[in-house]
């Protein structure tokens, strides 16, 4: 049985790469998308801030959005082919073929006054993906607020407090209220 570990979260893209950039400095770390793409080349990212619309979405879904890997930068970021039913292949990249990392659902702003739930998660049994979640687990119970059983990040709080959504669902009733 395979446990996994996440937190949920809402947070803006400041709030984002505050946390990351902290985590940074803790140790070396890159990133890379996740998903599965038609080309055979991952795309990979040296810092947090080099990651294109972190924590800015166009999707009110939390699960529709992107996904994100991070790892200790001496982790090689690795793909696997999906032969395709009707034919060709796809690659994907996640964390079976990359238990070493930690996910990042990063969710983030749809608008000035609706925020959507993100995720840091692994389903993974490697120490160092635990690590990762652990020091983020800590960063965000020092820094940010607890909200239900949601971590908030201080800019996502301030859009809660102007009677904005952070929302997890597409309707009303998935909204954060405290």
């Amino acid at each position: 049985m395979t446990n996994v570990f996440q937190i949920g979260f809402f947070a803006t893209r400041n709030d984002l790469l505050q946390l990351l950039k902290e985590l940074e400095a803790k140790r070396n770390i890159h990133y890379a998308e996740a998903g599965v793409f038609d080309s055979a080349k991952v795309q990979a990212y040296p810092a947090s801030y080099c990651i294109p619309h972190l924590g800015i979405t166009d999707v009110p879904n939390p699960h529709g959005g992107r996904i994100i890997l991070l790892a200790d930068s001496g982790t090689e970021f690795l793909m696997r082919a999906v032969p395709q039913r009707r034919g060709g292949v796809r690659y994907a990249v996640d964390q079976r073929e990359n238990p070493d990392t930690l996910s990042l659902l990063p969710g983030g702003q749809l608008d000035d006054r609706t925020v959507v739930a993100g995720n840091f998660g692994t389903c993974t049994q490697s120490h160092a993906s635990f690590r990762l979640f652990h020091i983020l687990r800590q960063r965000t119970q020092k820094q940010w607020s607890s909200i239900k059983s949601y971590a908030v990040g201080p800019e996502a709080e301030e859009v809660l407090d102007a009677g904005g959504r952070l929302t997890a669902g597409l309707r009303p009733e998935y909204d954060l209220r405290r």
